[in-house]
């Protein structure tokens, strides 16, 4: 009963986790994969009150926009790994082995990207996502190797 919890815990956590990625890959790709154009179109209300608004100079002078087909090669594979990740989950609440372990190795291919965040901006936020990402493949391993009756065939 108790990992049926924390699969459920967990599993919300990471729907939204990839919802946001999903709709921040949505959003980049709509505006031509260019950063600041997004960037300027999210913080547009806020720019017309304060032309130097201290979170719209703080993420656009954190950000170097790479070109731009690289740019949408990445918000695509945002967007293809967030809703791996999200039909993973959901095999997994199915209690499918097979979800379990694609829910498993798509959560290993996110960390060298939060890593790289973490590395890049040193964001006490993201580090905490980094340690719940590791506590989370932690819990998928022992549920794959010791999976005590969970999994239905």
């Amino acid at each position: 009963m108790q990992r049926k919890i924390i699969i459920w815990i967990i599993s919300i956590y990471k729907i939204l986790a990839s919802l946001l990625r999903v709709l921040a890959g949505s959003i980049l790709l709509y505006f031509s994969c260019s950063i600041e154009q997004a960037s300027l179109f999210l913080f547009r209300k806020e720019l017309l009150e304060d032309p130097a608004d201290f979170l719209f100079r703080f993420l656009t002078g954190h950000i170097m926009q790479a070109s731009t087909s690289l740019t949408c090669i990445l918000a695509s594979a945002l967007i293809v790994l967030s809703l791996a990740d999200i039909f993973f989950i959901i095999a997994l609440l199915y209690r499918r082995r097979w979800g379990a372990i694609g829910f498993f190795i798509v959560s290993i291919l996110w960390v060298p990207i939060e890593i790289l965040f973490v590395s890049r901006f040193l964001v006490i936020p993201k580090t905490l996502a980094l340690i719940i990402d590791f506590i989370i493949i932690y819990f998928l391993y022992k549920l794959i190797t010791h999976p005590k009756g969970y999994f239905v065939k």
